[in-house]
């Protein structure tokens, strides 16, 4: 890890920019989990949107959106900054977003989060694994974890402290839950309250919930019969425990959200995707007595925003137009539905109603740095 000693946030991120262009890639540009999406801490929200010319990954840039509690969305991108690769965020008012690395790029920048907006000084890091939980900070210590591309997790508990080491694929493979799951790679990572990691992993044996979780240095993977081989793509905290969104493979591909914690492991009935396509992925509001994951599917004829609650029931929203990029939970609770419309540079929110039909509440409009990546 480099770090930097300069002031303030767009200085940091011009130089972080610079500094990851050159040498060979180390990551494919191409994210294997979707990225768009957003997260809601009850108070603030952030959505995550790709902007631009969408059929052009060098013009494509990922724009961040907060609300508050005045209801209005305003851009909150990093500065200074390319994100053609994707931003990853966690907890929005006190948590942290990292920049993705990008073709050529192989480093990323990581800023902490006060508000829904980046906050002091930030840092270049080793390449963040492309998925919406690579980043996870301690509630107990503050400290901040990211899931990088080699598939190593690493912990600094300061910006002045150096970065250890705190897990690494190789070494989960050789354990218990490791091997009762299959473990083929890292997806991505959270805490619970109590200050325990998990980590989200892509299992080739079915059976298990896919996340384990570290308890005082042993780690655990609950089992989940009727769940197949497939992947963790989101994982996040959720009161005493955690929630994760999974989805299977193949022709019958299917995703459900999954509670773990302690001895408890409660699912969603499984969704099938029928052919659609997962576009977005986000979560709603942690002053809700149960959060739920919120899935943007598309197929060729329209898109449609899937609540899936763990113990429940699908809950699939009205049809959306085909340029809808994500459907997330916002409002005061974080438990209102909103879904987002791209067309190049305008950004359209639209809230759905008590009644069931989707409202245009707001369209905002943003300047796209086309032919920079390059």
């Amino acid at each position: 890890m480099r770090r930097l000693f300069l002031v303030g946030p767009i200085a940091f991120l011009v130089v972080a920019l610079c500094g990851s262009l050159g040498g060979a890639s180390a990551v494919s540009s191409v994210p294997s989990i979707p990225l768009s999406g957003g997260t809601s801490d009850g108070v603030t929200t952030m959505a995550i949107v790709p902007m631009g010319h969408l059929n052009d990954p060098f013009n494509t840039f990922y724009e961040s959106f907060t609300q508050t509690t005045s209801g209005v969305w305003t851009l909150s991108t990093l500065p200074g900054v390319g994100t053609n690769g994707g931003l990853s965020l966690t907890s929005p008012s006190q948590g942290a977003v990292g920049v993705l690395p990008f073709d050529a790029s192989t480093g990323s920048a990581l800023m902490r989060l006060r508000n829904g907006r980046a906050s002091g000084n930030g840092e270049v890091i080793k390449a963040l694994a492309h998925s919406p939980s690579v980043i996870a900070v301690d509630p107990v210590t503050t400290a901040i974890s990211v899931l990088l591309a080699n598939g190593t997790v690493r912990t600094q508990t300061l910006w002045s402290n150096a970065p250890v080491t705190t897990v690494q694929l190789s070494t989960l493979k050789n354990t218990a839950a490791g091997n009762k799951c299959g473990i083929e790679s890292l997806t991505a990572i959270a805490y619970e309250t109590n200050g325990d990691l998990a980590v989200g992993a892509q299992c080739k044996k079915g059976g298990t919930t896919g996340v384990l979780i570290n308890h005082g240095g042993v780690w655990s993977v609950a089992s989940l019969p009727s769940n197949g081989a497939g992947s963790v793509l989101r994982l996040d905290v959720d009161g005493v425990g955690l929630l994760a969104l999974s989805q299977t493979q193949g022709s019958k591909a299917s995703v459900r959200a999954l509670f773990v914690g302690g001895e408890t492991t409660l699912a969603s009935p499984a969704h099938s995707l029928s052919g659609a396509t997962v576009r977005a992925i986000a979560i709603t509001g942690t002053m809700t007595p149960t959060r739920s994951d919120v899935i943007t599917l598309a197929t060729s004829k329209k898109v449609v925003g899937v609540l899936l609650t763990p113990g429940a029931s699908p809950t699939v929203t009205p049809a959306l137009p085909l340029s809808t990029q994500a459907v997330l939970a916002a409002g005061m609770l974080g438990t209102t539905l909103t879904a987002i419309q791209v067309n190049q540079g305008t950004a359209i929110f639209q809230t759905l109603t008590p009644a069931g039909t989707w409202r245009t509440t707001q369209s905002t409009k943003i300047s796209v740095p086309y032919g920079s990546a390059g």
